[in-house]
């Protein structure tokens, strides 16, 4: 069997996130590659592939997954199929302590045929990806779930413009609570970003936990026209070793 080689590509970050590997991954890769990306999962992950009844889903979950493995194998120094994860009380993985003394961390996300995989040491790090989709009630969706001010700015826009402000709030705000690793214990609507053309992402309220504000970074990225990520990171471990 051949060995299996993640298609994908690192991501240009800023200068001051010198430790940040930010990769995109393709989901789709020759139909050849996907036993080899098979045979470096693990049982459980295996399992967890099997019970997916859509091939596209199961072939995606088994890319990800084993790219994020050769991913993380190269960052740590470990060979792939040693990787062992642990996961946090809603579900963020971490690899194991006792396997990580360099203390690697990551977070992976994935949209279609689309993931990306960031990759930090020793600060937590969040990261969401969307595709660009078009059959989005986008006003309705921010009226329910975003802060008041959100769905406010969201409703002075309209087309394109509306899509993509949408997508660049609504990765904010996923990439924020993977970060922080409460999923959706915190509401959506309980913190908020500000989102300018040109400028990174603030988080400007976070009345749920407002030292939350200075803990975190934001980028973001586009990729042409299929889909938006943002990654947050730590700026200093909340509690240093």
């Amino acid at each position: 069997m051949m060995d299996f080689t993640p298609q994908c590509e690192r991501v240009p970050t800023s200068s001051e996130e010198a430790d940040l590997e930010l990769w995109r991954i393709h989901l789709n890769p020759p139909p050849e590659q996907l036993p080899a990306a098979v045979a470096l999962l693990s049982a459980d992950e295996r399992a967890r592939r099997d019970r997916f009844k859509i091939e596209a889903v199961k072939r995606r979950f088994a890319i990800a997954r084993a790219s994020m493995r050769q991913l993380l194998a190269k960052a740590a120094g470990r060979d792939p199929r040693d990787i062992r994860f642990d996961y946090g009380p809603q579900g963020k993985p971490s690899i194991a302590r006792a396997g990580n003394p360099g203390d690697i961390r990551f977070n992976l996300s994935h949209s279609g045929d689309t993931a990306v995989l960031a990759v930090t040491v020793g600060r937590e790090v969040g990261v969401d990806v969307e595709r660009l989709r078009d059959n989005v009630d986008f006003q309705k969706l921010a009226r329910r779930f975003f802060s008041p001010v959100e769905a406010a700015t969201l409703n002075r826009l309209a087309g394109d413009d509306l899509k993509r402000r949408f997508f660049r709030i609504w990765t904010a705000k996923e990439a924020y609570i993977k970060a922080v690793g409460l999923g959706l214990r915190i509401p959506l609507d309980q913190f908020a970003f500000q989102i300018s053309e040109n400028d990174a992402p603030r988080l400007t309220d976070a009345s749920h936990d407002p030292p939350q504000m200075q803990r975190w970074r934001f980028h973001q990225f586009e990729f042409g026209d299929e889909c938006v990520a943002t990654v947050g990171v730590e700026r200093t471990p909340l509690n240093p070793a």
